[in-house]
């Protein structure tokens, strides 16, 4: 998880524990998974097998999950509460299956708003962004998602403040559309998290949170002695 702040990026310190990914093929989300490598096979010939497979890679991931929500939850949640609380609001940002996950968000936390009487206060402060548009909800657009430009389009037309806070979701940690949704955050002054699942960040990612860093800092002490 990297976190991309008012002034500065932080990284989870998983990320910096070995050295960066220097191509798609050394992400580990692009790997095989050993326990399902012959999925199809053992599927054509015993589904129930297939299936406690598919349940044992599920039930691997919930120490991890835990792990997350032990170290992170609390933290990622005053975000939110923090940008509600102040007049902000609250954006998910992804390409395909990360951008899916953005809108599902948006429509469960309104759901709940509606359950319990808060649509007039707060629907419409969580917001989600996917690569493409709506439309890529259900057909990805090709090429998007490796835009910058794209990215930080996506996000201008909602007018950032710095009262919101953005979430940047990608599953490799290598989408540029969220390159650009980020840099224009940083511009803005939002409180902004890039969430990713793998160990080390592709190598332009962290070149960019270095960058980043770098120019952050200055105005980050700055700001403390004023």
């Amino acid at each position: 998880m990297g976190e991309l702040g008012l002034n500065q990026i932080h990284r989870h310190p998983s990320m910096s524990s070995a050295s960066s990914s220097s191509s798609w093929s050394c992400l580990s989300t692009e790997q095989d998974n050993g326990i399902t490598s012959r999925l199809s096979y053992v599927m054509s010939e015993d589904v129930e097998q297939g299936l406690r497979l598919l349940h044992e890679v599920d039930v691997s991931i919930l120490p991890h999950l835990r792990s997350f929500v032990e170290q992170h939850l609390l933290r990622l949640t005053s975000y939110l509460v923090e940008a509600l609380l102040n007049g902000g609001r609250c954006f998910f940002v992804g390409s395909g299956s990360s951008g899916r996950i953005a809108l599902n968000l948006v429509g469960s936390w309104n759901d709940k708003c509606r359950k319990h009487g808060l649509s007039s206060c707060y629907t419409n402060r969580i917001v989600g962004v996917i690569a493409g548009g709506v439309k890529a909800f259900m057909r990805a657009e090709e090429g998007i998602e490796d835009s910058e430009i794209q990215g930080q389009k996506a996000l201008e037309m909602h007018n950032l403040s710095p009262k919101d806070v953005v979430f940047l979701l990608s599953a490799s940690g290598s989408a540029m559309f969220n390159v650009g949704a980020g840099n224009l955050c940083r511009a803005v002054g939002c409180k902004t998290v890039y969430l990713m699942h793998v160990a080390n960040a592709p190598a332009h990612i962290e070149r960019w949170l270095d960058s980043t860093n770098q120019q952050q800092q200055p105005k980050q002490q700055q700001a403390e002695q004023q």
